[in-house]
């Protein structure tokens, strides 16, 4: 009984179990946070640069119009005011989101740090820290390829399609459901994570693995003001031409293509088989 009472042997595996879990929620919470700073990042950008970027265009045009130029610029304008709008109360809500989570990350490394003498703890935060810049590089580079596709967009001036969106609408109303069906079920309405030339100071120190000036840092260079394929180097007297911008844009967008040729083919199928009217 003396032995098993003053046994010096401690069971470490409760320990183990307990830096596996604040590990993993350590690791969340910085994955979190990354996205958002990249979102905000990405957005005031976008707003600095007067830019919407795909997945925030507000794609709704009048059926019964014809062509009017003045109609149609007056009409985009309302359009993008309305989408800049959404994209301020983004960054506003997104803001908010940030500064939670950063108090978060720091009430979690207070507890990490009672298991720093823990034998595999740099083994973890070393894997970790591998993760979350791994998964940086990745979010880096699509942003890049969003901005210098958005930007292409504006350079081609293709925001608003007034002739496919009229296409589009006249297939949304060939298909429209059933007034018996239940629609009671609301919406959601999705926005991708889309993309001001420098952050808000508060939002300094971001993260442990990744710091404010290290980001701000990359955030230029995703979101660099010439892009190459943008230079007059690539469009012969400082001309920009869609034969160049196109062909150096789709080396580094092969899924685009893919998949505007899949539209293409899907819109031609239609076009041959009709839906049946009874």
């Amino acid at each position: 009984k003396a032995n098993s009472v003053f046994n010096t042997d401690v069971d470490t595996s409760s320990d183990f179990s307990s830096v596996s879990r604040i590990f993993r929620e350590f690791e969340h919470k910085l994955t979190k946070e990354l996205h958002i700073w990249w979102e905000i990042a990405s957005l005031e950008k976008y707003v600095t640069s007067q830019m919407i970027p795909r997945g925030l265009r507000i794609r709704k045009f009048p059926s019964y119009m014809d062509r009017d130029e003045v109609f149609m610029s007056s009409w985009n304008k309302i359009l993008s005011d309305c989408s800049f709008r959404l994209m301020e109360l983004m960054i506003e809500h997104k803001t908010k989101v940030h500064r939670d989570v950063k108090i978060e990350l720091k009430m979690i490394e207070k507890d990490i740090e009672q298991y720093r003498t823990q034998t595999r703890f740099d083994n973890i935060y070393e894997s970790i820290k591998s993760n979350i810049k791994k998964l940086e590089s990745d979010i880096m580079e699509n942003k890049r390829k969003k901005y210098n596709r958005d930007s292409l967009d504006y350079m081609k001036d293709q925001v608003y399609s007034w002739a496919s969106n009229r296409r589009e609408n006249r297939r949304e109303y060939n298909s429209q459901r059933s007034i018996l069906k239940n629609t009671s079920t609301p919406k959601k309405v999705s926005f991708s994570s889309v993309d001001r030339d420098s952050l808000d100071g508060s939002l300094a120190g971001s993260s442990p693995i990744s710091s404010q000036s290290n980001r701000s840092e990359k955030a230029k260079d995703v979101f660099a003001e010439e892009q190459h394929f943008l230079k007059k180097s690539h469009t012969g007297a400082g001309q920009w031409t869609q034969k160049n911008a196109n062909k150096e844009l789709w080396k580094r967008h092969p899924e685009e293509l893919s998949r505007e040729q899949e539209d293409k083919n899907r819109y031609v199928l239609r076009k041959k088989k009709p839906k049946k009217r009874y």
